[in-house]
């Protein structure tokens, strides 16, 4: 099963218009053979166990943020580059719209995977995760630190099977004060746990060099 993901939480209150455009730029991208999902979540704690185990369930699962949007061809793109390659994980560029509506491009010419491994804000949506790249180790860290269980996957599906940089704007993220990444920015337990999880990645050892380009549009 191949799924497109968005987590439906209690976290935000008037983000109406934005989940309507999220919703209908999935539907717009949406293609055949893949399904589009909203769960729904209560909380900050279930959502991360509940997100963490929808991830398992899919062959290929793509995850879409509520107050987020993609580009029209992010999706069908990200998934060839995946079959193309063989890779575990496929992704495009961002772009930061801030809370003043300036849309600022985050493009990554030149990525290598040590990168990837230090910053776990350096892959962002939008990401097509290979399942069946995923083992043991990496289900068992996110268990432990489900806060953090996306950018675990994707470096563990990047290790065992690469990574391929799709290079378009395909993911659009919405900067506001009430974000999950804001409020955990400013607790010492999630520091705590990035270090953690930062350390436990290192031991893992992994390739080294620049993370290809795909480009077969």
């Amino acid at each position: 099963m191949m799924r497109v993901i968005t987590f439906k939480s209690n976290r935000f209150a008037d983000l109406h218009p934005w989940r309507q455009h999220c919703t209908e730029s999935v539907t717009v991208a949406l293609p055949p053979g893949m399904e589009y999902v909203i769960l729904e979540t209560p909380n900050d704690i279930e959502f991360y166990t509940f997100s963490m185990h929808s991830l398992l369930s899919d062959d290929v699962v793509m995850l879409v943020d509520e107050d987020d949007y993609i580009s029209v061809n992010s999706i069908s793109y990200c998934l060839q580059a995946l079959k193309d390659t063989g890779s575990g994980i496929s992704f495009t560029n961002e772009v930061l719209i801030t809370t003043n509506n300036q849309m600022i491009p985050r493009p990554a010419p030149v990525l290598t995977y040590n990168e990837m491994y230090r910053n776990r804000g350096l892959v962002h949506h939008l990401v097509a995760l290979d399942v069946s790249a995923l083992d043991a180790r990496a289900i068992k860290l996110a268990e432990l630190y489900p806060s953090l269980a996306t950018w675990i996957f994707y470096i563990n599906a990047a290790i065992n099977k690469g990574a391929i940089h799709v290079p378009i704007d395909g993911y659009f993220w919405r900067q506001h004060s009430d974000q999950l990444h804001n409020r955990e920015q400013k607790t010492k337990s999630i520091q705590l746990a990035v270090n953690a999880v930062k350390k436990e990645i290192t031991a893992w050892g992994g390739r080294v060099g620049n993370i290809p380009v795909w480009n077969n549009f």
